[in-house]
């Protein structure tokens, strides 16, 4: 079935060229079903609040570990791994996230140390 989209990427799809011929809107372009499928994705929501607080809160997880090795590096007197400031300013650009202007259609995730 071909598919067709107008200026504004709104797609369009018809069951005949008939169809299409008789009530179609002027100006459709046709595209081929991998253009399709690429409008399609550009059109999915952006993620929720609650998805991106979940999300942030799998990234602090994923570093929390990096806490523990320092403290048992210091305890068997090495020297750190990690240098806490820069993981804790990461870890609290992360919790900021919800506190960003456009969040939460627009935010800058920070780069992990």
């Amino acid at each position: 079935m071909p598919h067709y989209k107008d200026s504004s990427n709104q797609l369009y799809w018809y069951d005949s060229e008939e169809v299409h011929a008789n009530f179609a809107p002027d100006g459709l372009v046709q595209v081929t079903e991998s253009e399709a499928d690429e409008i399609r994705k550009a059109a999915i929501l952006p993620p929720s609040a609650d998805e991106l607080r979940a999300q942030r809160d799998g990234l602090i997880a994923a570093v929390a570990w990096r806490y523990e090795r320092h403290a048992r590096e210091l305890r068997l007197s090495l020297k750190p791994t990690d240098d806490l400031t820069v993981l804790d300013t990461y870890i609290q650009a992360l919790a900021d996230l919800t506190r960003q202007t456009g969040f939460p259609s627009l935010i800058t995730w920070p780069v992990a140390p």
